[in-house]
Order: C-alpha cells, then structure tokens, then sequence
C-alpha cells in the first residue's frame, strides 16, 4: 500500500513517498500532476497539530536569521491534522557533501555556521521555551528518561556524572532565550550548488538557545550519529569544523566549555526511548557514557 493509499492527509496527491516520520509528524515527497514535486509535512494526529503549526511559524520566520529554509507554499488541515506544503530544496545533505568537499568548501561551510551562531546569539526566539532555563531542560529530560525502560540500562555512575555536571549548569546562572533552529544536525542542512546552506525540519527545542543547536551539530561531528545511515566523513574534516564551532561558541559565551559534553550528552539521552532496534540503542548508549565521561572534565 503506498503512503498516498494509506494517509487521508495526502487526499491530493496523484504520487507520494513517506521521507521520514518523527517528532509527531510524517514528511512526505508529493505531486499532484506527476511533473512538478514538493514537500508536505503533515501532523500525525490531531493532537500533533499543535506543535506543527508552532514548526512552521518557526521556519517561516527563520529565514531573517541567515540560514535559508524551504518556502512555505500553502497550510491546510485535514480531519484536524494540520499540515503544510513546501518548496523541494535541490542539492546534496551536509554529510554526504562534506565528504567530497574540497578544504575551502568545508572551510566556507564552517565559516557560514559560525556567522549563523552569530546571529542567533543576538536573536530573540521564535518559539517560547517549554523550560525556564537549560538546568530545568535538562534535569527534566534526565527524569524522564531514567525512568522510561529505555533508560533502565545506563549505569548508575554515567547518570551520577550528568547530575553533578547538571550541578554546575545551575551555578552558571540564567542564561537568555535565543534563536535557535532545534535540530541542526548535518542531516538536516542542504548545500546547494553554490554553496548555500538550507536548512530543513526546524523544531521546538526544550529551551530555545544558540547553545543547543551547537550541541545538535556535535551529535554528529563528535558523536558519529550519521553514520548510522552514511558512510564515514575524513576525521579532518569533523575535527576543523568541531573546532570552530567551539571556538565561535566560546568567544560569545566564554562558559560554553563548561557545558559542552553535558549538552552533547544530553542530545543522545533523548534519543534513547526513540532507538529502533539493539545495536541503536548500545551506540547511543555508548554515546551517553562517553560524553557524561567527558563531563567530569570540563572546567568547574
């Protein structure tokens, strides 16, 4: 049975292909004439729609920021399901390009996210922040999961490492909301041909800042996510950007260092109750214990 067969939300399309389905919502490639293709991101549930509409209005306003997002085409609803439509975005994923770039490329690349977290870092949020502050994001997240069955399995002393790390979070004192895309992970940045960044499936993040999205990039510079699904990127390559982004990250806040493994493990523990199958689950779990290591050391 094909998505369009199967989903009343895709009642319009002649064609279409399931791309992903996450976060509440399935992102479909569409057609309605057979010739001309676009996007269509629809709520999974009704009760999904909620959280949709605050994605769009999101990507929608995220453009002024500097980082290119698909053009809004049209909003709809169907049988309480919100959805919308978007502009196909041509050209290859941030991972699969950053393997065959040249050293220039990959140093505009890094050059053009660093001028975004510039940006961001001086950027009211588009979306309110579910959590006060990154203390309360966090903890409330580490709760969560320790206590889901997918989070039975970390070791007493990788969760006692992320708690006291969490400790000097709160000593670092408030921090303001920020832009913030949510989910930057090189999946989700498309480089066109002349090397613009587009970037796609923004999110509500558990507090909207700059940091966060830092962090989300380090899921795969540092923690290898991609290659669940890609083959490797030159170690070089991950290392430059990683250091610039730190760098960049560091000169507008000089406490990011003391957050940094806390927040990358933090990334993968929400990943945890989302893993697919064993072998998902043991390299995140992996993930989490190495970073919650690395914690330990990152400056009081």
């Amino acid at each position: 049975m094909t998505p369009r067969e199967h989903d009343p939300v895709l009642h319009d399309a002649s064609d279409a292909r399931l791309l992903s389905g996450l976060s509440g919502a399935g992102v479909y490639l569409m057609t309605r004439d057979g010739r001309h293709w676009f996007v269509r991101k629809a709520a999974r549930s009704a009760a999904a729609s909620a959280r949709l509409r605050g994605q769009a209005a999101k990507q929608a306003r995220f453009q002024a920021a500097g980082l290119r997002t698909p053009q809004i085409l049209a909003e709809g609803e169907h049988e309480g399901r919100f959805y919308f439509d978007m502009e196909l975005v041509r050209g290859l994923d941030a991972a699969s390009w950053l393997r065959r770039a040249t050293l220039a490329e990959v140093r505009s690349f890094g050059d053009r996210l660093c001028d975004y977290l510039g940006a961001a870092a001086s950027a009211a949020p588009l979306a309110q922040s579910p959590n006060p502050g990154l203390f309360e994001a966090i903890y409330g997240k580490l709760c969560t999961v320790a206590a889901h069955p997918a989070g039975q399995h970390l070791a007493p002393d990788v969760l006692a490492a992320l708690f006291l790390a969490l400790d000097r979070v709160r000593r670092l004192g408030t921090r303001q909301p920020t832009l913030c895309h949510g989910d930057l992970t090189l999946e989700n940045i498309v480089v066109g041909d002349d090397g613009a960044l587009t970037v796609l499936d923004l999110l509500d993040a558990p507090w909207e800042h700059y940091w966060q999205d830092v962090a989300k990039l380090h899921q795969d510079l540092a923690g290898g996510w991609y290659l669940l699904t890609q083959p490797r990127i030159a170690s070089s390559v991950l290392d430059h950007l990683s250091r610039r982004l730190q760098r960049t990250a560091t000169q507008l806040d000089p406490a990011y260092p003391e957050v940094h493994a806390l927040l990358l493990a933090a990334t993968f523990v929400r990943i945890l109750p989302y893993a697919r199958d064993d072998a998902e689950r043991a390299f995140v779990e992996a993930r989490v214990a190495h970073f919650a290591s690395l914690s330990r050391s990152e400056a009081p």
